[in-house]
């Protein structure tokens, strides 16, 4: 993802907080390593409900077509 894609979805979606990221690659370890950058700023708490947005094809941008609730 281009800098100014994260930036620009800052900008857009509201109460989203976007990162750049170096690999799409293994979903899970993704949404793992979000939802600890989301405690470790305060946005959320252990114990929370969170919503992740992605894609089946994992290394294929703008494939978002999937969402899961997982509990922080």
């Amino acid at each position: 993802t281009h800098p100014n894609v994260v930036t620009q979805a800052t900008g857009y979606m509201r109460g989203c907080v976007a990162y750049k990221i170096d690999s799409m690659k293994g979903t899970d370890s993704v949404i793992r390593e979000a939802i600890e950058r989301a405690i470790a700023r305060g946005y959320c708490k252990k114990g929370d409900n969170i919503i992740a947005v992605f894609g089946k094809s994992e290394e294929l941008a703008g494939a978002t077509d999937m969402s899961r609730i997982i509990t922080a």
